[in-house]
């Protein structure tokens, strides 16, 4: 409630008719106010209500207390009532005012000068207005470095002068840092606790903030700085390492090489240091000042000798820093080492073990070989070290052209190999030996010292030419029925070696026994049994065999001429019929023989030899080419009613041979010469499937074979319509019907049409109708696969094979094997290896005929064995024994000719791959 402010008055009500008697005001209970000590001045926090018969006569007073703290607004009557907010005259604090506050009103009216008091009492809750307030201000603590983990470093403390929940404080630690989180905690009760090791070296001084919170959620802060002091806990360390001088061989004795320093790990109070050596790669050749950590030379340091030489210029120095606790104590330590390098001078030469050497080395051995020293091992050193001993090695100019040196640098010192690096230079026929110059030269050093030595090599002969024909293929001939030792042809095979391998055999393989061969290559028949008819023609391997086994092989071909031993020959009897008077057969007679022998031996001729009965030669003829029998001149009355003619077959050969065949003529005379009497009972009727007969005597053909149709009393063969018919039915001739056709045709109706082609390739097919062509032989060069031809592959392969004999697509076999295999059947199988220290086994027709040709290293030929040479070499579980570098797998297979594609030589020659480091393929190594 708004309105002017009560001020003590006296009211005045003058009647001017009567006086009125006032009674004393009267206060409505108000005995107590509560309010929070927050409450805005200007706020009414109650009402004060006087009773008065006559309230215009009220005076209201405050105590000079009450005024200071509260003010009554304008009055308001309402019935009869006089009533006033009570008012705040400021802000309360419950901390300074106290729980509670007494207001003291009076009412007064002229008949009560005195009043009437009111007492009010106020109680004021409190409000949580204040924080807390940290005590002890500022928070510093030092803790050891070593103070013992979970225990308490320091305790917060603080006031709120809030009461209640509002005065409960709580505390937390405040901060961003893992590591503080890492190693301090604070507690609901502002406990502060170490929860992790603390480390002087590492971390020296944390900060963060503890925050009082009250439980009215007003909070404070404050800074918490806690100094981590040092203890002694922490072993030395070396500073400025590593520690790594070089110096010159020609160092100074007793002259200063490096200074080591270390300091105390305790920074805090750190202790003294001295040092000392506790080991090495060089003692006694270095000391150390206890004091200053300075390391001195104490001993010459020649590099090219002794323990210099023996740790390769490279002395390691263990030394250890002590702390040093007391004059008298030692403390905790460290240890590191220096690396004294010491650095060569050029003060020697390269120099090769010998001035001279002699070594060996098979003709034509292949690429990548090394030869091999009979003497002693090459052996080149520079006794300095490292560029100064840096070398170079290399041949002399023309050397360098046939071999290499390996490795051609080196450092310090090696053991030298010469390898073939071109082998045409390695044939004994045109050379025995080769003279080499080494020479070793300094490449990264100014003065550029330089060695040489010389190498004998001499070249040993080996088998290294096979036989070789003069041609690949030879035709001769021989007559069928020639006697035993008749001389056919001469071969002749060259080899180009030196004795004693040079002489060369031969053998005939696939002769059937039929052919011999001698020594001197001559040719020979070996049986009288010779017949071109059983065999036309032998296809022979003859084989030129040198001392060394090496083979080559030829084809000859040995065509049988025909000899005129076969008569020609008829086929069947033959016989006719021929009426009285007439000037031809009732049917045409043709005789025909063959002659097994070819060209003029098998050239038939015919005649007539005789006839029965006899006398009756002139009535007929006989074609000399084709064998037609005629009638010259007609039979008349004959008393014979048969006539036998003997038909002789000659062929042309010298002296000629002949053969004869009865041909009989049955005579038919005018009382019987109806058709169907044709045929006596005796004859056969060609062709015939059913007869008839008229008695015993007379016979004919009621009908006929397919294919022929009935004429006269016999059967005539149907003719062909044209060219594509097989098979045909007919009536007569000319009513003539196909029922099948040719290959190469189709039928259409009764005709036969030819059918399209199957493609270029196909010389021969067959089909039902133009669109259904199936090729039923492919031409020369083509195979038929698949419903195609396709073309033969253009070359066959044979493992191992050097030359492969073609008959065809797939006919095929070896002619000639590589070294290391024979021949057997139509491929190629290895030679088996006859004893341990065989690297290289060849052999003759045969597997059991099977001698070395080449022995591993530390082992020797002799007669085709290897023996273990004493003190050479070892038993070859590797190709690599005494050293020896193996051989590049596609270089050794090329210059062995072993295999036709070097890149698949591991699969076509696995024993050569014995010598190899790798393989293609994925072929495994052997050794």
């Amino acid at each position: 409630m708004t309105g002017p402010k009560w001020t003590p008055a006296v009211v005045l009500l003058i009647s001017l008719w009567k006086v009125v008697v006032c009674l004393p005001p009267t206060f409505d209970p108000i005995n107590t106010i509560q309010i929070p000590e927050d409450t805005a001045a200007g706020s009414a926090i109650g009402v004060l209500t006087v009773r008065d018969t006559t309230p215009s006569h009220i005076t209201l007073t405050l105590s000079p207390t009450t005024q200071q703290n509260v003010y009554l607004n304008q009055h308001i009557s309402i019935n009869g009532f006089y009533n006033a907010s009570i008012v705040l005259q400021r802000k309360l604090d419950y901390e300074t005012d106290g729980s509670s506050l007494r207001l003291v009103f009076t009412a007064t009216n002229p008949s009560t000068p005195d009043g009437v008091r009111q007492d009010v009492t106020v109680i004021i809750t409190d409000v949580n207005d204040n924080p807390p307030q940290f005590l002890g201000l500022p928070y510093s603590v030092s803790v050891p470095e070593n103070h013992i983990v979970n225990t308490v470093i320091l305790t917060a403390n603080s006031t709120d002068p809030d009461t209640g929940i509002g005065g409960l404080v709580n505390y937390t630690m405040k901060t961003s840092s893992a590591d503080v989180r890492s190693k301090f905690q604070v507690t609901r009760t502002g406990n502060v606790t170490l929860i992790g090791a603390l480390d002087y070296e590492t971390i020296s001084f944390y900060q963060f903030t503890i925050v009082a919170t009250d439980g009215g959620g007003l909070t404070s802060e404050a800074q918490l700085f806690v100094t981590v002091t040092d203890v002694q806990d922490t072993p030395p360390y070396f500073t400025g390492r590593p520690y790594l001088p070089d110096i010159w061989e020609d160092h100074a004795v007793n002259s200063n090489v490096v200074t080591i320093s270390a300091q105390d790990g305790d920074r805090g109070n750190p202790n003294n240091i001295t040092y000392r050596i506790t080991g090495g790669t060089c003692p006694g050749y270095f000391n150390i000042d206890p004091t200053k950590g300075t390391i001195d030379l104490i001993h010459d340091a020649e590099r090219d000798i002794g323990t210099v030489l023996q740790n390769n210029g490279i002395c390691v120095i263990d030394v250890q820093a002590v702390e040093v606790t007391s004059p008298s104590t030692s403390g905790a330590t460290a240890s590191d080492t220096v690396t004294v390098t010491i650095k060569d001078k050029n003060d020697n030469s390269p120099r090769f073990s010998c001035s001279y050497y002699e070594a060996t080395i098979q003709e034509n051995m292949p690429t990548g070989i090394p030869i091999t020293f009979t003497t002693q091992t090459i052996h080149v050193e520079d006794k300095d070290q490292g560029d100064n001993a840096k070398l170079s090695l290399t041949l002399d100019y023309y050397s360098t052209r046939y071999f290499e040196i390996v490795p051609s640098t080196v450092q310090g010192s090696a053991n030298l190999q010469i390898r073939v690096k071109d082998n045409t230079i390695l044939d004994y026929e045109q050379r025995q030996s080769i003279s080499l110059t080494a020479w070793a030269n300094e490449t990264s050093t100014p003065e550029r010292n330089t060695a040489s030595t010389t190498i004998r090599l001499y070249i040993t002969n080996q088998n290294d030419n096979s036989p070789n024909f003069t041609k690949s293929d030879y035709i001769a001939s021989a007559q069928e029925g020639s006697g035993v030792s008749t001389s056919v042809i001469t071969v002749t095979a060259e080899d180009h070696d030196l004795p004693p391998f040079r002489n060369v055999t031969y053998a005939l393989r696939d002769a059937d026994g039929m052919f011999s061969i001698n020594s001197s290559g001559v040719v020979t028949v070996a049986s009288d049994q010779l017949d071109r008819e059983t065999k036309s023609v032998y296809y022979i391997f003859v084989e030129a065999t040198d001392p060394g086994g090496w083979k080559d092989t030829a084809l000859l071909t040995v065509n049988i001429t025909d000899a005129n031993d076969n008569p020609p020959v008829f086929r069947r009897d033959y016989d006719g019929y021929l009426k009285e008077n007439e000037h031809s057969f009732s049917r045409p007679i043709s005789v025909s023989a063959t002659d097994a022998d070819v060209g003029v031996n098998g050239l038939v001729r015919y005649s007539i030899s005789r006839t029965f009965p006899r006398g009756l030669d002139s009535h007929f003829a006989v074609d000399g080419v084709i064998g037609v029998l005629s009638v010259v001149t007609p039979i008349v009355n004959s008393s014979s009613t048969h006539v036998a003619v003997s038909v002789r077959a000659s062929d042309s050969g010298t002296p000629p041979l002949y053969s004869d065949v009865n041909v009989t003529i049955s005579l038919l005379t005018p009382g019987n010469t109806c058709r169907e009497t044709a045929y006596p009972s005796r004859t056969p009727i060609l062709h015939c499937e059913e007869e008839a007969s008229s008695g015993s005597l007379f016979r004919w053909c009621s009908r006929c074979e397919q294919g022929f149709y009935r004429k006269d009393a016999a059967c005539e063969v149907c003719p062909r319509p044209h060219a594509g018919c097989r098979d045909v039915l007919c009536s007569s001739p000319n009513n003539v019907r196909c029922t099948s056709c040719h290959p190469g045709f189709y039928l259409t109706g009764s005709t036969c049409l030819e059918c399209p082609q199957s493609g270029p390739d196909c010389q021969q097919f067959e089909c039902t109708d133009p669109h259904q062509v199936t090729c039923t032989k492919c031409n020369e060069g083509f195979f038929f696969f698949k419903n195609q031809c396709t073309a033969c592959p253009s070359t066959i392969l044979i493992p191992d094979c050097v030359d492969v004999v073609r008959d065809g697509c797939f006919k095929h076999w070896c002619r000639k094997c590589a070294p290391g295999f024979f021949i057997s059947g139509t491929a190629c199988d290895v030679c088996p290896v006859p004893d341990v220290g065989c690297q290289v086994a060849e052999c003759n027709s045969s597997s059991s005929d099977s001698h070395c040709v080449r022995c591993f290293h530390g082992y020797q030929l002799q007669g085709g064995s290897c023996h273990h040479v004493s003190g050479v070499g070892s038993t070859p579980t590797s190709q690599c024994v005494d050293r020896l570098p193996k051989a590049d797998c596609a270089s050794l297979q090329s210059s062995l000719n072993v295999c036709s594609e070097p890149t698949t030589a591991c699969n076509y020659c696995p024993q050569y791959c014995k010598m190899c480091d790798t393989c293609p393929h994925s072929m495994p190594v052997v050794g």
